[in-house]
């Protein structure tokens, strides 16, 4: 998702995505190596996991409507803003 998202951006001549910030549903966990994608179902501007977002499930990413951005460090607190890219539809 990371690398295709771009790369059908650039052969359909279209823009890349851009993030847009919504709050967050649930708190959402960071990792201790860099950025985590999270499949979210974004409703009335709030984040919620899909759930099944494991590294190699696709389950969670069939369900979302978008990835929620997580930066490394502490993660993201319920009720706060979080960057999310919208999935293509």
């Amino acid at each position: 998702m990371t690398l295709l998202q771009p790369l059908l951006a650039g052969l359909s001549a279209r823009a890349l995505p851009t993030p847009e910030r919504v709050r967050s549903g649930e708190d959402l966990a960071a990792t201790h190596a860099g950025v985590r994608l999270v499949p979210v179902a974004v409703r009335c501007g709030v984040a919620v996991p899909t759930g099944h977002g494991a590294a190699a499930m696709l389950r969670g990413a069939a369900q979302a409507d978008a990835f929620a951005v997580v930066p490394e460090g502490d993660g993201v607190p319920a009720g706060t803003d979080v960057d999310v890219v919208a999935l293509p539809r």
